[in-house]
Protein backbone atom coordinates (compact mmCIF):
# COMPACT_ATOMS: atom_id res chain seq x y z
CA UNK A 1 0.00 0.00 0.00
CA UNK A 2 2.79 2.57 1.08
CA UNK A 3 4.95 1.59 -2.29
CA UNK A 4 1.75 2.02 -4.22
CA UNK A 5 1.49 5.69 -2.92
CA UNK A 6 4.68 6.69 -3.08
CA UNK A 7 4.74 6.52 -6.76
CA UNK A 8 1.49 8.40 -7.61
CA UNK A 9 1.61 11.87 -8.28
CA UNK A 10 1.91 14.37 -5.52
CA UNK A 11 -1.83 15.23 -6.18
CA UNK A 12 -3.09 11.72 -6.52
CA UNK A 13 -1.48 10.73 -3.58
CA UNK A 14 -3.11 13.99 -1.11
CA UNK A 15 -6.45 12.40 -2.65
CA UNK A 16 -5.71 8.52 -1.85
CA UNK A 17 -3.59 9.07 1.67
CA UNK A 18 -6.11 9.87 3.63
CA UNK A 19 -8.37 7.05 2.82
CA UNK A 20 -5.29 4.65 3.77
CA UNK A 21 -4.86 6.18 6.74
CA UNK A 22 -8.41 5.62 7.55
CA UNK A 23 -7.95 2.26 6.40
CA UNK A 24 -4.93 1.21 8.88
CA UNK A 25 -6.99 3.29 11.89
CA UNK A 26 -9.92 0.78 11.30
CA UNK A 27 -7.33 -1.85 11.95
CA UNK A 28 -6.71 -2.90 15.50
CA UNK A 29 -2.78 -4.49 14.04
CA UNK A 30 -1.09 -1.73 12.44
CA UNK A 31 2.64 -2.16 10.38
CA UNK A 32 4.19 1.22 11.78
CA UNK A 33 6.67 1.65 9.32
CA UNK A 34 4.35 1.24 6.56
CA UNK A 35 2.24 3.73 8.17
CA UNK A 36 5.07 6.06 8.51
CA UNK A 37 6.01 5.55 5.00
CA UNK A 38 2.47 6.71 3.66
CA UNK A 39 2.18 9.57 5.97
CA UNK A 40 6.14 10.59 4.73
CA UNK A 41 4.45 10.66 1.32
CA UNK A 42 1.52 12.15 1.94
CA UNK A 43 3.26 15.22 3.40
CA UNK A 44 5.37 15.43 0.74
CA UNK A 45 2.30 15.62 -1.19
CA UNK A 46 0.60 18.61 0.66
CA UNK A 47 4.39 20.25 0.83
CA UNK A 48 4.67 20.16 -2.95
CA UNK A 49 0.93 21.53 -2.87
CA UNK A 50 1.96 24.19 -0.44
CA UNK A 51 0.23 23.37 2.53
CA UNK A 52 3.12 23.08 4.65
CA UNK A 53 1.19 23.36 7.99
CA UNK A 54 -0.88 20.25 6.93
CA UNK A 55 2.44 18.48 5.74
CA UNK A 56 3.57 18.95 9.63
CA UNK A 57 0.35 18.13 11.02
CA UNK A 58 0.24 14.81 8.92
CA UNK A 59 3.59 13.79 10.56
CA UNK A 60 3.25 14.64 13.71
CA UNK A 61 -0.11 13.04 14.25
CA UNK A 62 1.96 9.59 14.19
CA UNK A 63 2.76 9.90 17.70
CA UNK A 64 6.32 8.85 17.03
CA UNK A 65 7.99 9.14 20.30
CA UNK A 66 5.38 5.67 21.61
CA UNK A 67 6.91 4.34 18.62
CA UNK A 68 10.03 4.56 18.35
CA UNK A 69 11.46 0.57 19.34
CA UNK A 70 9.35 -0.01 16.11
CA UNK A 71 9.76 2.59 13.46
CA UNK A 72 13.73 2.83 14.92
CA UNK A 73 15.94 6.32 16.33
CA UNK A 74 16.83 7.07 12.88
CA UNK A 75 13.49 7.24 11.37
CA UNK A 76 11.98 9.17 14.89
CA UNK A 77 14.96 11.70 13.83
CA UNK A 78 14.01 11.91 10.19
CA UNK A 79 10.24 12.27 11.14
CA UNK A 80 11.09 15.04 13.76
CA UNK A 81 13.55 17.04 11.68
CA UNK A 82 10.83 16.62 8.43
CA UNK A 83 7.95 18.21 11.31
CA UNK A 84 10.39 21.15 12.25
CA UNK A 85 10.47 22.00 8.79
CA UNK A 86 7.78 22.03 7.46
CA UNK A 87 6.67 24.31 10.60
CA UNK A 88 8.97 26.22 9.23
CA UNK A 89 7.50 27.10 5.96
CA UNK A 90 4.48 27.68 7.49
CA UNK A 91 6.32 30.39 9.65
CA UNK A 92 4.92 28.37 13.00
CA UNK A 93 8.69 29.04 14.94
CA UNK A 94 7.14 27.43 18.16
CA UNK A 95 6.01 24.23 17.04
CA UNK A 96 9.27 24.14 14.58
CA UNK A 97 10.93 24.63 17.54
CA UNK A 98 9.39 21.62 19.47
CA UNK A 99 9.97 19.48 17.17
CA UNK A 100 13.57 19.92 16.57
CA UNK A 101 13.97 20.00 20.18
CA UNK A 102 12.79 16.42 20.07
CA UNK A 103 14.67 15.30 17.71
CA UNK A 104 17.67 16.68 19.69
CA UNK A 105 17.03 14.37 22.41
CA UNK A 106 17.78 11.37 19.71
CA UNK A 107 20.67 13.33 17.46
CA UNK A 108 23.95 11.54 19.27
CA UNK A 109 22.77 8.27 18.53
CA UNK A 110 22.76 8.75 14.57
CA UNK A 111 25.11 7.90 12.45
CA UNK A 112 24.23 8.80 9.47
CA UNK A 113 25.66 12.17 8.14
CA UNK A 114 22.63 13.10 5.82
CA UNK A 115 20.36 13.21 9.18
CA UNK A 116 22.66 14.71 11.09
CA UNK A 117 23.30 17.44 8.63
CA UNK A 118 19.39 18.02 7.85
CA UNK A 119 19.16 18.39 11.47
CA UNK A 120 21.84 20.99 12.00
CA UNK A 121 20.61 22.80 8.81
CA UNK A 122 17.09 23.20 10.41
CA UNK A 123 17.97 23.47 13.30
CA UNK A 124 19.89 26.92 12.57
CA UNK A 125 16.67 27.86 10.66
CA UNK A 126 15.08 27.46 13.92
CA UNK A 127 17.58 29.30 16.06
CA UNK A 128 17.59 32.24 12.79
CA UNK A 129 13.66 32.67 12.85
CA UNK A 130 13.77 33.10 16.38
CA UNK A 131 16.52 35.63 16.58
CA UNK A 132 18.96 33.46 17.93
CA UNK A 133 21.90 34.50 16.00
CA UNK A 134 25.10 33.34 17.85
CA UNK A 135 23.35 29.38 17.52
CA UNK A 136 22.26 30.19 14.11
CA UNK A 137 25.84 31.49 13.22
CA UNK A 138 27.45 28.75 14.62
CA UNK A 139 25.77 26.10 13.52
CA UNK A 140 25.56 27.56 10.08
CA UNK A 141 29.45 27.64 10.62
CA UNK A 142 29.84 24.52 11.36
CA UNK A 143 28.39 22.74 7.83
CA UNK A 144 30.10 25.52 6.00
CA UNK A 145 32.94 23.20 7.18
CA UNK A 146 31.55 19.70 6.46
CA UNK A 147 32.28 19.83 2.33
CA UNK A 148 34.29 16.83 2.99
CA UNK A 149 31.43 14.43 4.54
CA UNK A 150 29.10 15.00 1.32
CA UNK A 151 27.80 18.57 1.14
CA UNK A 152 28.34 19.89 -2.21
CA UNK A 153 30.79 23.09 -2.19
CA UNK A 154 27.83 25.26 -3.30
CA UNK A 155 26.19 24.60 -0.31
CA UNK A 156 29.40 25.05 2.13
CA UNK A 157 29.45 28.14 0.50
CA UNK A 158 25.92 28.86 0.91
CA UNK A 159 25.95 28.02 4.47
CA UNK A 160 29.47 30.37 5.34
CA UNK A 161 27.10 33.30 3.68
CA UNK A 162 24.50 32.71 6.46
CA UNK A 163 26.83 32.13 9.26
CA UNK A 164 28.44 35.70 7.78
CA UNK A 165 24.93 37.39 8.11
CA UNK A 166 23.79 35.68 11.69
CA UNK A 167 26.94 37.36 12.59
CA UNK A 168 26.33 40.73 11.59
CA UNK A 169 22.95 40.51 12.97
CA UNK A 170 24.38 39.03 16.35
CA UNK A 171 26.31 42.39 16.81
CA UNK A 172 23.04 44.18 15.89
CA UNK A 173 20.98 42.51 18.23
CA UNK A 174 19.85 45.12 20.69
CA UNK A 175 20.21 42.47 23.78
CA UNK A 176 23.83 42.10 24.75
CA UNK A 177 23.17 38.34 26.33
CA UNK A 178 22.85 37.71 22.49
CA UNK A 179 26.28 38.91 21.53
CA UNK A 180 27.84 37.33 24.08
CA UNK A 181 27.01 34.01 23.68
CA UNK A 182 28.97 33.15 20.12
CA UNK A 183 32.82 32.31 20.30
CA UNK A 184 32.00 31.58 16.31
CA UNK A 185 32.63 34.63 14.69
CA UNK A 186 36.33 35.05 16.29
CA UNK A 187 37.29 31.80 15.46
CA UNK A 188 35.56 32.45 11.57
CA UNK A 189 37.43 35.74 11.09
CA UNK A 190 41.03 34.05 12.22
CA UNK A 191 40.43 31.12 9.70
CA UNK A 192 40.25 34.16 6.99
CA UNK A 193 43.16 35.70 8.44
CA UNK A 194 45.32 32.64 8.09
CA UNK A 195 43.84 31.78 4.18
CA UNK A 196 45.38 35.32 3.51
Amino acid sequence: MATGLEKLPKEKTAEFGPKFLDLIASKTLTNEKNEYRIRKALAAAYSYMEEPSQAARVLASMHLDQIKDKVGVSTLVEAYVAISDYYLDAQNNADAYSYIAKAAKFIDEIDDIAIVCKYKYCYAQVHDANLKFGQAASLYYELSQKGSVGVPEEETKAFLEKAVICTCLLYTSPSPRDRTRSRMPSSACKKKKKKK
